[in-house]
């Protein structure tokens, strides 16, 4: 029974020496029987499964020849498993590690969650690399994806994101957060993230629902907690948190052509999608040190509720600023107060701006799912790249996109767009229906979404 549970749990209370017929690159056979056959239904609803790792072996035979080999990592710590870590750092020993990955990936594991591998500064980096080796050796054109328990310069190059660690489940915690993760876009880290609700203690469904909010505008958005707490399935934190988390989420879902244009731009030009204020106006003194309400691009403000009660101050920058889905435009240069109930998220937008918005939809895997509606907020002239691939290969490496070029003219009433690129995937959209946010009165008009075209919009009073 010992052995049994040894092999089919975490390894923390392995020995240093490691334990004889421990499985390092297997499965547990008491959550998956079956793996290959579980991660494709899995997948056929729209689920992807990423795989949890530790920079570390628990093999008794295999931790021998390692350090025989020179290639464990020689660090003092005091937590005795860090005994049994791997240095990354040793091309022979990523090699050998891409090798014993074959028959995960070959499973379907679609990404990696690397924990623990503070060690040092080096791991992440080097723990990527061989991750980037095995995928690109046994699947190969697919894009990597894994999540890191911290952030040094270089990971993101390879398909990586990283979170915030084991924070405590606090308004504090969810107020220093966007704190966190707007420094690390300053450090070149655009995907960042952390354990929405906190990884330990239980949050109320007030405190749920609004790191929930704030999570809409965090480059990755996911909840995780340790497994003595109450998981953060909204429907356990009651009926007003679970229709305000429901909310939440379809805001985000249909909020993804605009991110993912975005994160293409972070890809061309290093510009990250979570920008502090001072990027965007660096000339006013009052965005220096503001981290309580940030920029995704460079239309779109975000401002949660970072603190119970409901209620916040806004600064809003010099210009015109409108609410988010509203057509009355509000003056920049002051400070608002702003109060939100529970299913609200104080959102602002810069005049002269074009959002690009989806339907909602439950997974990805439904894109495009309608038509795409293109949000034009007036004051300026206005220009949006839409970027669309198959948002699963390299091939965009290759030149296999569409970029939508739209433009407004905001003195004729103009709308015109123009498409570059040979992607025709069964993914892009094929409809458009625009939304004019005009002080004189709201109006929309629809079009197909052809290569080249254009629209007049009146505003209708």
């Amino acid at each position: 029974e010992f052995r049994r549970v040894l092999f089919r749990s975490p390894d923390y209370n392995l020995p240093p020496e490691g334990v004889a017929g421990f499985d390092d690159f297997g499965w547990n056979t008491n959550l998956f029987s079956d793996p290959v056959e579980q991660i494709q239904a899995y997948k056929s609803q729209g689920v992807r499964f990423v795989g949890i790792r530790k920079p570390r072996l628990g093999n008794r035979d295999t931790l021998a020849m390692i350090r025989a080999k020179g290639w464990n990592l020689q660090v003092e710590n005091d937590e005795k498993y860090h005994f049994r870590d791997v240095n990354f750092g040793n091309p022979e020993f990523r090699e050998w590690y891409i090798g014993q990955s074959a028959g995960l990936l070959h499973a379907g594991i679609d990404g990696w969650w690397n924990d623990e591998g503070e060690s040092t500064f080096t791991t992440y980096y080097y723990w990527n690399l061989a991750e980037a080796g095995a995928l690109a050796r046994y699947r190969p054109g697919q894009r990597l994806w894994t999540i890191n328990r911290a952030y040094s310069p270089g990971v993101q190059r390879l398909g990586a994101t990283a979170w915030t660690g084991d924070i405590h489940s606090s308004w504090k915690a969810l107020a220093d957060t966007p704190t966190s993760l707007l420094n690390w876009s300053l450090a070149s880290m655009p995907y960042e993230t952390c354990d929405i609700g906190g990884f330990s203690g239980n949050p109320s469904p007030e405190l749920l629902s609004r790191w929930m909010e704030a999570g809409v505008f965090f480059p990755i958005m996911r909840a995780h907690s340790e497994i003595n707490v109450t998981p953060r399935f909204p429907w356990l934190f009651g009926p007003e948190a679970l229709n305000a988390i429901r909310k939440t989420i379809e805001l985000r879902y249909r909020l993804i052509p605009l991110y993912y244009s975005l994160a293409h731009e972070t890809f061309q030009t290093g510009i990250p999608l979570m920008r502090p204020l001072l990027m965007e106006f660096p000339d006013d003194p009052k965005t220096a040190n503001l981290s309580d309400q940030w920029m995704m691009g460079g239309s779109l403000m975000a401002a949660p509720i970072l603190q119970a009660g409901g209620q916040r101050s806004v600064y809003l920058p010099a210009g015109n600023w409108y609410a988010f889905g509203s057509n009355l435009p509000l003056e920049g240069n002051r400070t608002i107060e702003v109060t939100a109930r529970l299913d609200e998220i104080p959102l602002f937008v810069r005049a002269g701006s074009i959002l690009s918005l989806g339907p909602v939809i439950q997974h990805t895997s439904q894109l495009p799912g309608g038509p795409l509606e293109l949000q034009i907020y007036p004051g300026k002239d206005a220009t949006f790249t839409l970027f669309e691939d198959d948002g699963e290969t390299v091939d965009y490496l290759k030149g296999q996109v569409r970029r939508t070029t739209f433009t407004w003219q905001d003195k004729t009433g103009r709308l015109s767009w123009k498409s570059e690129g040979p992607y025709a995937g069964k993914d892009v959209f094929q409809n458009l229906h625009v939304v004019l946010f005009d002080p004189r009165g709201k109006t929309g008009a629809e079009s197909a979404l052809n290569s080249n075209g254009q629209l007049h919009i009146s505003p209708v009073p």
